[in-house]
C-alpha cells in the first residue's frame, strides 16, 4: 500500500493534470457566428469581380486616357491645322498698319497749305495743249517740229501804208480787210539743206475759222522773208510776211511746219 505522502503527491499531480486539460479545452472551443462575421474579410460582389476580371474595360480606359492626353497637347480635333492664333495676330497687325497709313495720309492732306495751291483768275482754263487754238503761243515764243523752228518776233496790224510805200505795184487790201505785217524767224535744224518754202508756211485763221494766206494778194512787204531761200543745218532767216486779214476779227497766226508730216502752231496777235 502507498504511504500517505505518496498518495498526496499523486493526488496533487492529478489535480494539475485536470487543470491543464480544462485549459486546453477552453482554447480549442469554436468561436461564435457573431465573432466570425466581425473578423471575416468583406465579401466581393460578383459584378465587381466580373468587371475587375474583364480585360476589355482596361483597354477602353486606356483609350479614354490617350484621347485626353492628345486633346491636352494638340487641342480639339475640329481646330484648323497650322497656327491659327498667330494667323489671327498677323491679320490684326496688318489691319492696324493699314489704319495707321490711312491716318497718316489724312493728316498729310490736312497739313497741306491751301496757299500753295495755284491761284485761279476765275476764267476758264484752256482746253487744248500749248500752241493750239484754245491755248495759243504769245508773240516772242518759238515753236519747233521736225527739222524747223519758228519764232514770231512781232506783228503790225493795219499796215496798208507800209505795204503801199514798199512797192507801187502792190495790191491794195480787199474791202473789209487790211494788211497784217508779221515779223518771223525760221531756223533749219535738219541734215544737209532745204528751202524755207519746203518746210514752213504762214497763214491767218479768223475767229470764225476762215484761213487767209499771203498768196491771196500780190504784195511785197518791207524786209520780206524770202521763202525761196535755202538754209543749211543751223541756218536762220528773218523777215516780214504780209497777209490781208478781216478788220473786225481777232484771229490767230498759224505757222505750219513740215512738208508731208506737218504740225501747226498758233500765235496770238497781242
Amino acid at each position: 500500500m502507498l504511504s500517505r505522502r505518496t498518495r498526496s503527491g499523486v493526488a496533487a499531480a492529478c489535480t494539475m493534470l485536470a487543470v491543464g486539460l480544462t485549459g486546453c479545452v477552453t482554447l480549442g472551443e469554436p468561436r461564435s457566428a457573431e465573432e466570425e462575421s466581425e473578423t471575416a474579410p468583406p465579401e466581393t460582389s460578383p459584378e465587381v469581380s466580373q468587371e475587375a476580371a474583364d480585360p476589355g474595360d482596361d483597354d477602353a480606359q486606356d483609350q479614354v486616357d490617350d484621347a485626353a492626353d492628345d486633346e491636352r497637347h494638340n487641342g480639339p480635333d475640329d481646330e484648323p491645322e497650322g497656327r491659327p492664333d498667330e494667323d489671327l495676330d498677323e491679320d490684326a497687325e496688318g489691319e492696324d498698319a493699314e489704319g495707321e497709313d490711312e491716318e497718316e495720309d489724312s493728316e498729310a492732306e490736312a497739313d497741306e497749305d491751301p496757299d500753295d495751291e495755284p491761284e485761279s483768275d476765275g476764267g476758264a482754263e484752256p482746253d487744248g495743249p500749248a500752241g493750239s487754238r484754245d491755248d495759243p503761243f504769245s508773240v516772242g515764243d518759238s515753236f519747233g517740229y521736225g527739222d524747223w523752228e519758228v519764232t514770231i518776233n512781232g506783228v503790225t496790224p493795219e499796215a496798208d501804208d507800209l505795204i503801199a510805200a514798199e512797192n507801187q505795184f502792190n495790191d491794195p487790201a480787199p474791202e473789209g480787210t487790211s494788211y497784217l505785217l508779221i515779223d518771223a524767224s525760221v531756223t533749219y535744224e535738219g541734215a544737209d539743206s532745204e528751202m524755207i518754202m519746203m518746210g514752213v508756211d504762214f497763214a491767218y485763221v479768223s475767229d470764225s475759222g476762215e484761213t487767209y494766206s499771203s498768196y491771196d494778194t500780190i504784195a511785197i512787204p518791207p524786209d520780206e522773208l524770202d521763202t525761196w531761200q535755202e538754209l543749211y543745218t543751223g541756218g536762220t532767216a528773218e523777215g516780214n510776211i504780209a497777209i490781208a486779214v478781216p478788220d473786225d476779227g481777232q484771229g490767230l497766226i498759224r505757222a505750219r511746219v513740215g512738208f508731208f508730216d506737218t504740225q501747226d502752231g498758233f500765235f496770238a496777235l497781242g
